[in-house]
């Protein structure tokens, strides 16, 4: 339980806590979600070809008369994973070969452009997580309803 002393305190802060106030720092951090683009909803990229293939593919292994939405959010959550490994890789690539200018042997590259992106390798990390639980879920629904759907005879 909170304190009256403690919840004074964090009014107090949170009123010093507002957000940037200049219209530069505003602009700045309302772009903070599309910097890489994994925020992005997946209808409204191109890869929504790629979610159609998924999809497909889903219906195939699973019933076609399966649920349609459960289908969909398995798809989008494969090719959004596929979408923060393929940007987890980019990053370490590009830094390990502006790394390679140098004279240091290529497993050093490697290894200090983990080390120089660990911050970014970890923020990519959370997206690659929350897709693989959401398809990991519709899959899980999906299963489910093919196991408990009548068959015909």
């Amino acid at each position: 339980m909170t304190s009256p002393a403690r919840a004074v305190a964090n009014r107090r802060n949170a009123q010093r806590s507002t957000g940037p106030r200049s219209v530069a720092g505003k602009a700045r951090v309302s772009r903070n979600a599309y910097q890489h683009g994994l925020s992005l909803p997946i209808s409204g990229d191109q890869s929504f070809a790629e979610v159609a293939e998924w999809m497909e593919a889903l219906k195939l292994e699973f019933d076609a008369a399966c649920d349609a939405e459960l289908v969909l959010r398995a798809a989008e959550g494969q090719v959004e994973l596929q979408r923060a490994r393929c940007l987890k890789a980019d990053l370490l690539n590009r830094e390990a070969l502006r790394l390679k200018t140098t004279s240091l042997p290529i497993q050093e590259c490697v290894a200090q452009a983990f080390a120089h992106k660990a911050g970014k390798l970890k923020a990519f990390s959370r997206y690659e997580q929350r897709a693989l639980s959401k398809r990991r879920r519709a899959l899980h629904q999906l299963s489910h309803e093919a196991r408990n759907a009548p068959r015909d005879k």
